[in-house]
């Protein structure tokens, strides 16, 4: 996602009203953290890893952008 900063923002709303208001949101946080790093290196190998993840995270995606329109 790092040519769509609009999605990446949807992400961080979600980290930023959900996640870190509670302890196994920041869990979750601290989890990703440590491993997102070890997770793209991993991925970055594998020839169509890019449209994987991408179909993965669509669904989330969306219900993120439900809940901005009720949340703000």
């Amino acid at each position: 996602y790092s040519n769509q900063p609009a999605d990446i923002e949807r992400f961080r709303w979600l980290r930023r009203e959900f996640l870190l208001n509670n302890s196994y949101g920041r869990l979750i946080n601290c989890l990703y953290i440590r491993y997102s790093p070890y997770m793209v290196q991993l991925a970055s190998k594998i020839k169509y890893s890019q449209y994987f993840f991408r179909a993965l995270l669509y669904f989330p995606l969306n219900i993120i952008k439900i809940l901005q329109r009720y949340y703000k």
